[in-house]
């Protein structure tokens, strides 16, 4: 049974999401709040095993609760926050990334909801190298999750991991993509690298260091990004 806790402001709206959840034989309700005091108060009683959070909230927004919860070192590792607004201010403003592991921009679907919340891996299991783990990896370093070039890129990592031999040309890894989603090999190449690009822009050196486990690096490329990335899960 997964342990979910609703947080928004909106009655009406957090009714409706612990209405629909709760009808999911593996989904239990322990938890509605609709301000951002009473929600950080409750989490650190309760320790849902999921929070839905709503940025905008009144007293205290969930940038500030993300905050708050992050400060604690074994509360930091767990990442078990989908983050729901139709705040676009807020939501670019997201730095603490290690709860979180998904934002979904209002208005969202309830299935894609659930389905999000069934993804999240049990706490032992967050460092198996798994498509939801890696999908939250790349999050954290500001990859964007929705784009093609990600997916690519996780196509790429995951290929890398089964066969460590592609590493040795890269051209063999985009051939293989190209086959699965039938388009050029230079669309993979190029999405690919525009997702590296997008995060050597928006990660800092400091983060990147401390994500990749390493003191120091140069710019990140596919082929070298790639082992670094699996290494997360290895280590």
């Amino acid at each position: 049974m997964i342990k979910v806790m609703v947080a928004d402001d909106n009655a009406q709206l957090n009714k409706v999401y612990c209405d629909f959840l709760s009808k999911d034989k593996d989904i239990q309700i322990v938890c509605s709040t609709f301000d951002g005091l009473e929600t950080l108060k409750k989490y650190k009683e309760i320790h849902p095993d999921v929070l839905l959070l709503d940025l905008k909230m009144p007293s205290m927004n969930g940038i500030d609760i993300i905050s708050n919860l992050s400060l604690d070192t074994e509360e930091k590792k767990i990442c078990n926050i989908i983050v729901i607004s139709g705040e676009n201010s807020l939501r670019y403003n997201l730095f603490n990334t290690s709860k979180i592991f998904r934002v979904m921009p209002k208005p969202v679907e309830f299935d894609d909801i659930l389905s999000t919340i069934k993804e999240i891996p049990l706490e032992n299991d967050s460092k198996k190298f798994s498509d939801q783990n890696l999908r939250h990896f790349l999050f954290t370093l500001n990859c964007n999750i929705s784009s093609d070039g990600t997916k690519y890129l996780a196509d790429a990592i995951t290929l890398v991991n089964e066969n460590p031999e592609l590493l040795k040309n890269m051209n063999d890894i985009y051939e293989i993509i190209s086959e699965k989603y039938s388009i050029s090999n230079k669309t993979v190449k190029w999405g690919i690298r525009n997702s590296i690009d997008t995060m050597n822009k928006n990660t800092s050196n400091e983060e990147l260091c401390l994500k990749l486990k390493k003191q120091t690096f140069r710019k990140l490329t596919p082929k070298y990004f790639i082992p670094l990335a699996i290494s997360h899960f290895n280590s």
